[in-house]
């Protein structure tokens, strides 16, 4: 499709709000031009997603500028529906009025990335066909982007950030699946690193009866990580910390099993003093134990600080949660032995690293500004 090709669908710029999942939506569609280059590789405007098709309307399309902006698609679309989190921080600037009209830009909702020219407004049936076969022909592998992408490492990200726990159990049937499939060691490592961000959502919520679960299932895996040494440090890890997570359940089993929990966090230590997971659980039983079984919330402060430089040093993918995990972890102690300053400036890292960390931006940041 060549420049200047384009169709224009007009109906002189509408913009609305609906309420979708309990979230604010701006919706809108747009004429969107950029570098002309054939319609193959518009399959990388994966930064349009599906996310409903109901009452006969517009098929929503999320608009991510980011992921735009780091790969920019060549090619050409005539019309597309978008549709923006509600997010804004003025909805009433970004609403504009009812009528926004050739080129006034709605700049609170949508950030241009570089090569775009979003011309027209554009919101009729012609251009919601348009859509619709757009995704049928390119986005229906993408069709989970809007629960975080189909992978599950980003699942589990867009998950933990989000609070969508929804998505992080789909991520471990996932992980199961392709564990079961392909005996993969690495598959079967962030499966189990799946479990136990669950097990820990799940005692927060007071749902035992999926801790318990996936506590006998992580079990099974981690029998299975210590027999290979590529994993084996974060297997002691994570053994210690399902030990601590049935303390939690019953505590007087700390007099049995919060030393043997202890033992394996010095071990997943002295097997790789470099890895974060294990700097991490002996930050945890420092923080949680008392202090009559060697607890110190000081101490609990150094072994976060440690693990983050090193999550810093080399971050995974699959580990980018568990690093916004611990900047929280982090945050607490700070609270708890009265700085409050570190505390905030902590939890503001966590927010440069994903502003879109739910917990941390709508709870745990206010409260304590709130102290």
């Amino acid at each position: 499709m060549e420049r200047g090709s384009e169709r224009l669908f007009e109906e002189r710029g509408r913009v609305f709000r609906r309420e979708y999942s309990g979230r604010t939506f701006f919706r809108a569609a747009y004429n969107i031009r950029y570098n002309p280059g054939g319609i193959i590789p518009v399959a990388h405007f994966i930064s349009i997603v599906y996310c409903a098709y109901s009452n006969s309307q517009a098929g929503d399309l999320i608009y991510q500028p980011a992921a735009l902006a780091a790969e920019p698609a060549s090619g050409t679309i005539s019309a597309i529906i978008l549709i923006c989190h509600g997010n804004c921080r003025d909805q009433a600037q970004a609403e504009q009025g009812p009528h926004l009209e050739g080129q006034k830009r709605v700049s609170t909702i949508f950030q241009e990335p570089q090569g775009i020219t979003i011309t027209n407004m554009i919101l009729t049936d012609a251009a919601k066909n348009i859509a619709l076969t757009f995704l049928i022909l390119c986005l229906i592998p993408g069709a989970l982007a809007a629960q975080g992408g189909t992978r599950p490492q980003e699942m589990i990200y867009y998950a933990f950030t989000r609070d969508r726990m929804e998505t992080w159990v789909r991520a471990i049937n996932i992980l199961e699946k392709e564990y079961r499939q392909t005996g993969n060691i690495d598959v079967l490592y962030e499966l189990t690193l799946a479990r136990y961000g669950y097990i820990g959502y799940s005692l927060g919520i007071g749902d035992r009866s999926s801790a318990r679960e996936q506590i006998g299932l992580a079990e099974e895996d981690i029998d299975k990580l210590t027999a290979s040494t590529r994993h084996e440090s974060s297997a002691y890890a994570l053994q210690a910390a399902l030990y601590a997570y049935r303390i939690s359940m019953a505590p007087w089993r700390a007099v049995f099993w919060g030393q043997r929990s202890m033992n394996l966090i010095d071990k997943a230590i002295e097997t790789d003093h470099g890895n974060p997971q294990a700097w991490l659980e002996h930050g945890n039983a420092m923080f949680y134990a008392p202090a009559t079984f060697g607890g110190s919330k000081e101490k609990a402060l150094e072994s976060y600080n440690r693990a983050i430089r090193l999550f810093e040093a080399d971050m995974k993918e699959h580990h980018r949660w568990l690093y916004l995990n611990t900047l929280v972890a982090l945050a607490k102690s700070y609270q708890e032995t009265g700085n409050k300053a570190m505390a905030r400036i902590t939890y503001r890292k966590a927010l440069e690293f994903e502003p879109e960390f739910t917990w941390v931006r709508e709870t745990l940041l206010p409260a304590l500004e709130g102290q």
